[in-house]
């Protein structure tokens, strides 16, 4: 008799992440090493590898910015993707759970948002001063 192999659950949720990206890439490095029951799963939306993105999911704003789909289809872009997440990560839970008290959700997307204006910066200093080739500017 032939066992068919048991089908994974899906993931509670996708992280779209910016391969290219060296700060993005340890960070989702930590993110699957926490997440190896499956919890999470992850799409490296810098390779143009013909896949095809979440339905009205643009690949120049998920480069830009971090999006998370969870297990329902609801799309969360910045620091409420990171909290979500968080809530899968074992580590992570309880910061999940304390950063959802109001104001903080708030207070963590301005941090976000801040943290993109210099990340161009910061992924430049993580290369150890090199260039990456050209790429479309993120979105306003």
């Amino acid at each position: 008799m032939t066992e068919r192999p048991v089908p994974s659950p899906s993931p509670a949720c996708t992280l779209l992440h910016d391969g290219s990206c060296p700060l993005c890439a340890r960070e989702v490095a930590l993110y699957r090493r926490l997440a190896s029951d499956g919890q999470v799963g992850f799409l490296d939306v810098s390779a143009e590898d013909g896949r095809p993105l979440p339905a009205g999911i643009d690949r120049r704003r998920a480069m830009a910015r971090l999006h998370l789909i969870t297990a329902d289809g609801r799309v969360e872009t910045g620091a409420r993707a990171m909290l979500t997440l968080w809530q899968q990560l074992p580590g992570f839970r309880r910061l999940a759970r304390l950063l959802r008290i109001p104001p903080l959700p708030w207070l963590l997307e301005i941090g976000y948002r801040g943290f993109l204006v210099v990340r161009p910066q910061l992924q430049w200093l993580a290369r150890g001063g090199i260039r990456p080739a050209a790429r479309t500017p993120p979105p306003r």
